[in-house]
């Protein structure tokens, strides 16, 4: 258990200086209107990270060198720079229940990576780099 918090801890002592021209990660929070058939609101276009948990969690989410701490609960959306090349976020469980906690990327309205967990106060990473998607555009001859 304590590898787990010395990992996150780690990713937050990282530096706290932010390169002069980054577009700042926006947290989005998702709202369900119909509580009787619950939807999914995906955002269609750009990068996201999706951070999903009952309970509160903790970590970073953004890309290397520049990302912001997360403090919630519930499932919330958070948009990376359009110009991203890397996206790096890393989640953990606060609590020590056997719940799911769920962080996954998505680019123009497709997942494109998901990881989970259910161990109690367990965490989840993910880095990403971009360029190697399907369709990013990086085709060797």
């Amino acid at each position: 258990m304590l590898v787990g918090l010395v990992i996150v801890a780690n990713l937050m002592s990282g530096p706290s200086v932010s390169p002069a021209n980054t577009t700042p990660v926006i947290p989005i929070t998702t709202t369900i209107l119909n509580q009787t058939t619950p939807q999914e609101i995906i955002p269609s276009s750009g990068v996201w990270v999706r951070a999903s948990y009952a309970g509160t969690y903790i970590g970073l989410i953004g890309t290397p060198g520049n990302q912001i701490e997360v403090n919630d609960t519930g499932d919330h959306f958070y948009q990376i720079p359009t110009g991203a090349k890397t996206v790096a976020a890393a989640l953990q469980k606060k609590d020590g229940s056997g719940d799911r906690i769920i962080l996954e990327i998505y680019k123009n309205g497709v997942m494109v990576k998901r990881e989970s967990t259910t161990t109690p106060k367990g965490i989840v990473e993910i880095q990403l780099d971009l360029k190697t998607l399907p369709g990013a555009g990086n085709s060797t001859p």
